[in-house]
């Protein structure tokens, strides 16, 4: 794959991703002041005890599936049965999901509050399931991917506005936050015959799978455990209240953290081609070329929002979630290590086949992350849930990280330094401009839209003076473009 078709990719999955997130980002303040913080609360939590039986259901399907489902895509006949060898294991265990999440509606009185929402949001096992994403990450259809995007989530933000206007609208939030992905679902049963056959197959040799599904399942619930606990404890030690003030923060987390992860993982399918065929060089290639891209991105962007944190709390809350502003500066530190783990664990672990490094890491952080919560929450609160995040983010990179013996062999390691560097020297001109700014306007719209421009002119001017070499290599790409009209 050339460099200028995984650009393209790339940006068609920032491009989508950013749809998912940023439809969100719109619609989260109208919600957060309709609703306010207990009924937010409310949602969060029993939507944290869903991801559960989500997660259950995909049984770790997705990576597995991407991996090796781009190995054998050029065959349509060993693609047909390998899809239907994983969609009928998704089916079995999304029936096995449904059966734990009513016996929690039905024989747990703590839960009570909640089946109603437990129930509705319990929906979305049905069309995750149904939709076969990675079926299209595969074929790495990322245009139509993205369009059905922009369909579902206006759609959404239509309907959100026109009947979420109460506090006791609680329920009808519940039931638009799934129907984004019934739209998707729908669009996509049907869309996905372009590359396969929608049939279920129980005579296939689904014994082959099950050791690397293990890993792959249980290193995703390890990773909900450390990601999603935290809200899931906060709710139980604090209510909904602290729960509602601190799912802004995450918010916004997962927005920066989910557009930058989707930068690498547009790569997964050919890294994966490339480890197979042990195209050494190709893949020291490709994976050089993602980690410098996100060092001159990762460093800014993190400390961007720390000098952004109030501004971004007030703007997507109000006044009433002023306290989540910490919370979203350790937030920030923590996306440092999320992204780079992810580049470690997804992008060089996933494709060589090195899931149980991972399954390490995750099961040892997920373990940190629940001691320390039940110390730090009841006392510190959203803080505390938030310094435990950072504390597994930490955790998983390093130990990851030290796991890779041959470093050089699979990423020109001084290469990427060097944008390290840039990076950093980013993060120091968006401090000195926020800092300046700050001196004079308080925290409002006017200092965020400020800082923000200021800050991308004077980084990326820096970037062209010192002759950055991913962004030299752009530029000249939409040079060329010019000229060619």
């Amino acid at each position: 794959m050339s460099n200028k078709r995984i650009t393209i990719n790339a940006i068609l999955n920032v491009i989508r991703t950013g749809l998912s997130i940023i439809f969100p980002l719109i619609t989260y303040p109208y919600v957060a002041r309709i609703l306010g913080k207990n009924g937010v609360g409310m949602v969060s939590y029993a939507s944290s005890i869903v991801s559960y039986f989500v997660l259950f259901a995909s049984f770790g399907i997705s990576n597995y599936a991407t991996r090796e489902g781009a190995k054998i895509r050029s065959n349509k006949s060993s693609f047909q049965e390998f899809f239907e060898e994983m969609f009928s294991i998704n089916l079995i265990c999304m029936l096995a999901a449904y059966l734990g999440l009513m016996g929690i509606i039905f024989f747990s009185r703590e839960l009570q509050e909640y089946k109603g929402l437990l129930a509705i949001l319990g929906i979305d096992i049905l069309f995750k399931t149904l939709s076969v994403d990675w079926v299209n990450n595969v074929y790495e259809d990322f245009a139509y991917i993205t369009i059905r995007s922009i369909i579902t989530h206006v759609t959404s933000l239509v309907v959100l506005l026109m009947v979420v206007r109460t506090p006791q609208d609680v329920y009808l939030y519940a039931i638009i936050l799934v129907m984004t992905n019934a739209i998707n679902c729908i669009m996509n049963f049907f869309y996905c015959r372009k590359y396969i056959q929608l049939r279920i197959n129980f005579q296939g040799r689904w014994k082959r799978h099950f050791t690397s599904l293990f890993y792959f399942f249980a290193n995703d619930v390890t990773v909900s455990v450390y990601v999603n606990i935290d809200t899931t404890m906060l709710g139980y030690y604090k209510g909904d209240s602290a729960v509602g003030a601190y799912i802004i923060a995450v918010k916004i987390y997962s927005v920066v953290k989910r557009m930058l992860a989707a930068i690498y993982t547009v790569t997964l399918p050919q890294l994966a081609e490339f480890a197979e065929r042990k195209s050494q060089e190709e893949y020291k290639k490709l994976y050089t070329y993602i980690c410098a891209i996100l060092s001159i991105v990762l460093i800014p962007s993190a400390v961007g929002l720390v000098a952004l944190s109030e501004e971004l709390i007030l703007f997507m809350g109000g006044a009433e979630y002023k306290e989540a502003v910490l919370s979203l500066k350790i937030l920030a530190f923590a996306l440092i290590f999320a992204i780079y783990g992810g580049l470690v664990t997804v992008c060089f672990n996933i494709t060589h086949k090195l899931e149980k490094i991972n399954l390490y890491a995750t099961f040892f952080s997920a373990t940190l992350n629940f001691v320390i919560n039940i110390f730090l929450i009841p006392k510190w609160g959203q803080y505390g849930a938030a310094f435990t995040t950072l504390l597994s983010e930490v955790f998983v990179f390093f130990f990851c990280f030290v796991k890779v013996k041959t470093k050089s062999d699979f990423g020109d390691m001084r290469y990427i330094r060097r944008e390290i560097f840039n990076g950093l020297i980013g993060a120091i001109l968006i401090l000195c401009i926020a800092f300046s700014v700050h001196k004079i306007l308080p925290a409002c719209l006017s200092s965020f839209f400020i800082i923000l421009f200021t800050s991308i002119f004077v980084y990326f001017g820096y970037l062209i003076i010192v002759r950055d070499d991913v962004v030299m290599k752009i530029w000249k790409r939409l040079e060329i473009k010019c000229k060619n009209g």
